[in-house]
């Protein structure tokens, strides 16, 4: 019977981090797997084989199609063997990360597999994904060619792998398949190689964390990118690449998230922004952008996350973003931004609003009680008058954030605010208020009986 087996999927069900030893497999492989001469899928993902090696001869299992090594907990250098396997379509050894958790610039951890030479993958000519995130890649130099060679590939992804170098050029690109580029969190330290944004296949691409220097030729987010048709996704953050964004942005009207944090761009927003239609994530935050927000922008921006804090626009808040009726998080906090908030601002689907630290005046727009999912506020540092509107705590039951510091609000502080029940944090320190403290700040329960550890942010 063993000789008729197509598929053994033997993967760890129980993944969380407490529970995962308790249910999985380990010890020695049995070369007697190679009885199982029919054999396509072999899954032993999230198992703990404690740091035991990666046996040769898996690259003798010759039919397989499909092989998921990865958070195994295995060690050492991965076989060549593995290359023999040309018909494999799917190759997972990486260390699976969570990349919620891990994708920020502190994390630079490598897992214990290594490949001490890439060659051999360029044997796997049938391959469509690949996943190396977490293997030790650090003497991988001809890596970028090796890849290129395999024609059908699709997913790519190969980060915290401690890759040191990236050619500038390469002299035939051969990615038509590639529609998934993933190699964030390595140790580039060099120029942005343009030749990326001529894979005209992608669909996402992340090249973030990775010290990266401007763009050759440019030193900036190049004109190239244009040709970048296909992509729904662009992530550049945390590289030192400088300039200006190009005008055809606008070009690559699919884009649907475009991560551009703390990058060093200056200057001013090409208004071919307002062609991005499709649009619904723009992260730009702890950069130099100047400019206010181009007037020439007409269409609504249909946006859900837009987080462009702690740069110098300026001006008010233009239609086409208060106007993005699905915007579930707005940080536009630690800019120059001016004017009354646009009365038509809030809707039911925002979840998170930061305006702090601008140049807001004028009152609070009652189109804010709309907001009912509404969980953090703040609207800090602001210049904004008139009294606390008894809504804000009859209609705001989510918030667990309310941040008014440093603005010109007078009046008594509403006893309304004692039905925010969810309250932790609530800053009115700074205002022009009257009256007694009121009473009913000691029953926001939410406050003393959280049991949120003080090391983690509220917002």
């Amino acid at each position: 019977m063993t000789g008729h087996v197509l598929k053994l999927d033997l993967h760890n069900q129980h993944i969380a981090f407490l529970e995962r030893d308790n249910y999985a497999l380990g010890g020695d492989i049995s070369p007697s797997l190679l009885g199982l001469k029919q054999l396509t899928h072999l899954d032993l993902s999230w198992n703990n084989f404690e740091l035991l090696g990666i046996p040769t001869f898996i690259g003798s299992l010759a039919r397989l199609e499909y092989l998921n090594l990865s958070a195994a907990q295995f060690a050492g250098t991965i076989p060549h063997e593995i290359g023999n396997i040309t018909g494999l379509q799917y190759l997972d050894l990486g260390a699976s990360y969570n990349t919620a958790e891990f994708h920020t610039p502190d994390i630079t951890q490598i897992g214990s597999l290594a490949i001490d030479d890439v060659e051999w993958i360029s044997h796997l000519t049938s391959l469509k994904y690949l996943d190396l995130s977490g293997v030790d890649l650090k003497n991988a130099i001809n890596w970028a060619e090796v890849m290129s060679k395999l024609p059908s590939l699709s997913v790519l992804r190969m980060y915290y792998c401690g890759l040191v170098s990236v050619p500038a050029s390469i002299p035939v690109i051969n990615f038509t398949s590639l529609t998934e580029l993933i190699l964030f969190g390595n140790k580039f330290n060099s120029e942005l190689p343009e030749w990326l944004f001529r894979i005209t296949s992608l669909v996402t691409l992340d090249m973030s964390f990775n010290n990266f220097q401007g763009v050759l030729p440019q030193r900036e987010i190049p004109a190239t990118i244009g040709n970048l048709t296909r992509l729904h996704s662009l992530d550049l953050s945390d590289n030192e690449i400088g300039g200006e964004i190009h005008k055809n942005i606008g070009n690559k009207t699919s884009l649907r998230g475009l991560y551009l944090r703390r990058t060093g761009i200056i200057g001013e927003i090409p208004s071919s922004i307002g062609n991005l239609q499709n649009l619904q994530t723009i992260n730009s935050k702890e950069n130099n952008i100047s400019s206010s927000v181009p007037a020439s922008i007409q269409k609504p921006l249909h946006l859900k996350h837009l987080s462009v804090s702690s740069n110098k626009i300026s001006g008010s808040i233009p239609e086409c973003i208060w106007s993005s009726s699905h915007l579930d998080v707005i940080n536009l906090s630690n800019n120059n931004l001016s004017g009354a908030i646009p009365s038509l601002m809030g809707s039911t689907y925002l979840v998170s609003m930061h305006l702090n630290n601008n140049h807001f005046f004028g009152e609070l727009p009652s189109n804010l009680k709309n907001s009912n999912n509404l969980v953090v506020l703040d609207l800090g540092e602001n210049e904004l008058s008139g009294l606390i509107p008894m809504w804000l705590g009859e209609s705001l039951s989510s918030l667990k954030v309310l941040r008014l510091r440093s603005n010109k609000f007078g009046g008594h502080i509403p006893p309304q605010l004692s039905h925010l029940a969810s309250l932790q944090v609530l800053d009115l320190a700074h205002n022009n208020f009257s009256g007694a403290i009121p009473p009913f700040l000691g029953n926001l329960s939410s406050m003393v009986a959280t049991t949120q550890k003080m090391s983690e942010p509220l917002y």
